[in-house]
């Protein structure tokens, strides 16, 4: 006879979703953040409506916070964020990006 429920030792983890906007001009780069820490949530937010510094690589977006943390996120579909409209980020852009010499990733900032 074994015993129907799982018990574990260990702590279970929960994980946040987060989906934002990051908009350059008449450009708009749609990303989810996931992470189990809440206070790099609240960083996320803390640039709702600023200029941030970010880089595009890939399929995903490294942005600088304005408390100087970088977050590293992945780049999804513009459909992700409209569902999500209502708990997105938006985050404002107004330089054009610019490629950078020395990868040749976008940089923007």
């Amino acid at each position: 006879m074994g015993n129907r429920y799982f018990v574990s030792s260990y702590p279970q983890i929960n994980y946040y979703l987060l989906y934002f906007a990051v908009r350059v001009s008449d450009q708009t780069y749609c990303a989810e953040y996931e992470t189990p820490v809440l206070d790099e949530i609240d960083d996320l937010f803390s640039a709702k409506d600023k200029d941030v510094e970010f880089v595009l690589k890939g399929k995903s977006i490294t942005l600088r916070t304005p408390k100087g943390r970088k977050r590293k996120a992945r780049l999804v579909e513009q459909k992700q964020c409209n569902r999500a409209e209502h708990d997105a980020v938006e985050l404002q852009q107004h330089s054009q990006p610019r490629r950078d010499a020395r990868t040749g990733n976008d940089f923007v900032g």
